[in-house]
């Protein structure tokens, strides 16, 4: 099984290895995710390839094999991104703003066109 989606919630994170319990929604609805997942972070976008299994206590959870990031697509996943501190300076305020700003093309503009940043309230030239 293939699931595309944001993490939006950490449910459980190991201190002695990867092992984390993972609340990701996608256009299919919100799964619980569990597996050794090294590095991934609220906000992350991901297509996770796995299997569905039926856990005693928890219930319906996918078991990832493995996963590879994707760049968001849609607003709600670009403002979780660009919110959930993964650049720094940037927070879930800034990040409603840049995405009001932008809409669906603020991947274009961060990626391609930096300097419309600079058109957003609160961003100026202290911010690059």
């Amino acid at each position: 099984m293939i699931f595309q989606g944001v993490v939006v919630d950490i449910i459980f994170e190991s201190n002695r290895d990867s092992y984390k319990v993972l609340l990701v929604e996608g256009d299919d609805g919100a799964l619980v995710i569990q597996g050794t997942l090294f590095g991934v972070q609220i906000g992350d976008s991901l297509e996770l390839t796995g299997e569905m299994q039926e856990h005693p206590r928890f219930g319906e959870q996918m078991k990832v094999h493995s996963f590879r990031y994707v760049e968001p697509s849609d607003i709600y996943s670009i403002q979780m991104f660009l919110g959930s501190g993964h650049i720094q300076g940037i927070g879930p305020a800034m990040a409603e703003r840049i995405v009001k700003a932008f809409g669906a093309k603020t991947m274009d503009v961060l990626n391609y066109d930096m300097e419309k940043l600079k058109t957003v309230p609160g961003i100026g030239e202290k911010t690059f």
